[in-house]
Formats: structure tokens, sequence, C-alpha cells
């Protein structure tokens, strides 16, 4: 059991980098008219009912930290956010419209929409909705961050992701959360500081699990990524202390220690975690 889970530590110092194939950078428009709210697709706008976006970030750090801080741009009565100029010509190239597609999704509510050159960039998660019209503070940095961490993939390969945390959002129904029980990591951090951070979750801690099923497509490997890795996020072994503080469905106040940090730990923690769940 030790030497897996030494071995996982090191592997979980997972890059975040992917997605479904042809929508790496270069996806096409998904179709409707970018002005209309409920143009990306037939369902209603105003419920959770498309799917559960997948993995796939192609995360180029360094361009994630030059998001702004304030307002995206203005939104129209309909939800649809039109990128002001600067902002727009920053993030024109394919690998910003990457980002940006995913910005929107962890940002935006479903009724919501991002629009950049004509695409349609539909929201889901609900996380930071103001950010539209308004300022990004801390917590808001660190909400987006760990949305954007969480969805990211080393091949392209897709990968289905349920996704809690301890806040109101529109994460998902209730039903098709339940499908995801398989706890693979929590992500936490602030991409505008370059502070990137993950903890390896229980299920990636089963003796008993086909790691390379898991490990295959969805994390790094040995090294590399600018991720600093926690560790386990939950103690291994009776009372001993994992990477996290608060325990439950949903981690949160993760510690921002490597996983060589001695305990107790005493690092600062992040509040605004993002825990992700596989199907098994």
């Amino acid at each position: 059991m030790r030497e897996i889970c030494a071995a996982l530590i090191l592997v979980a110092t997972g890059c975040l980098v992917g997605e479904n194939a042809g929508d790496a950078p270069g996806f096409t428009d998904p179709g409707g008219d970018p002005s209309d709210p409920g143009g990306g697709g037939d369902d209603d706008p105003g419920s959770i009912n498309r799917p559960i976006p997948s993995n796939g970030l192609v995360l180029d750090a360094a361009l994630a930290r030059q998001l702004p801080t304030g307002a995206l741009g203005t939104r129209s009565a309909g939800g649809v956010v039109t990128l002001a100029p600067a902002v727009a010509a920053k993030f024109g190239t394919e690998a910003g419209k990457h980002l940006m597609k995913y910005v929107a999704i962890c940002a935006l509510p479903q009724a919501d929409a991002i629009v950049l050159d004509g695409t349609r960039l539909d929201g889901y998660y609900n996380l930071a909705p103001a950010w539209a019209t308004g300022s990004c503070g801390e917590s808001c940095q660190r909400w987006m961050s760990a949305c954007l961490l969480s969805h990211a993939n080393a091949n392209g390969t897709p990968v289905p992701l349920g996704l809690h945390a301890d806040r109101p959002a529109d994460f998902a129904p209730a039903a098709e959360l339940a499908q995801f029980t398989f706890q693979e990591a929590a992500y936490y951090g602030n991409l505008w500081r370059g502070e990137l951070h993950a903890c390896v979750g229980t299920g990636m801690l089963d003796q008993g699990i086909d790691l390379q099923r898991f490990f295959n497509g969805r994390v790094c490997g040995l090294g590399g990524c600018d991720i600093v890795n926690s560790g386990p996020c939950k103690g291994l072994l009776g009372n001993s202390q994992g990477a996290c503080d608060r325990i439950g469905v949903a981690l949160g106040d993760c510690h921002v220690g490597s996983a060589i940090e001695s305990t107790p730990r005493t690092s600062a923690v992040m509040a605004e975690v993002i825990t992700v769940y596989l199907k098994p």
C-alpha cells in the first residue's frame, strides 16, 4: 500500500491539458445565432439540461494569468456577454478562444454565453456571473481557477466529470452527479498569481483500482505542469493529516504546501476548492 500511495502522489503532480477530439485549439462554432440566448442548442437555456461539460482545457498558464480581473465586457438583456475590445483582442487567438470557452463554462449560467468572433461559448456552472460586467476579486479568482484546473486532460481524451464544491452553484442535476462516485482529486489555486494546486482523491488510493485506466489521458504523469502536488486530500491512516481540513463529498480548506510538507500542516489553506469525481 505504501508503495502504491507513493507512486500515486508522484503521478498526481498532474497537468491539465486536452478535450474532445476536434475541440482542442481551433474548435468550431456549435451553431446558432450568437445573439440568441438559446442559439447554442435546442435546449431551454434557463434550465440545466445540457450534458455536463467534459474535461479538455489545454491550459496555457501564462495566457490564463492575462485574464482580466476587471469586467469581461457587457451583457445584453438576453444574457449574451460581449467582451471588451481589449479582452477580445487578447483572447482572439485560437488558444485564447479555447481558454475563453472554459471561462464561459465556469463563470456563467446556462442562460448566458460569451460571444467571441461570432462564436457562442455557453455558460454552465455559474461560479462568477458578476464577472461579466464587474470585477473578479480574490475569491472569484480562486473559484475560477479551481474550475479551470478541474477541466484538464493530458492527451485530449474526453473524460466525463462530476464536480462538487462547498457553495451553491449549478454543478449538475443530482441524478446525473449520482453516477460519479470515484473521487479523483481536488483542485484549487489562483491562476492570476501562478498558483496551481491539486491533491489526490480517495479513489486513487484504492489498492484494487486499475490506475492506468484513470491516469491515461487525465493527468500528466511524473513531474511538470507547474502544479503543486499536495499529496492525498484525506489522511490515509488513523489521525494522519491530509491536504484538506474540511472533509466530505466536497473538500475544502486545502493546504497549499507540497506533498512533502511535515504534519501538522502549517501552510495556508484555500477555501475555494472543486472536487472532481469520475464514473467508476
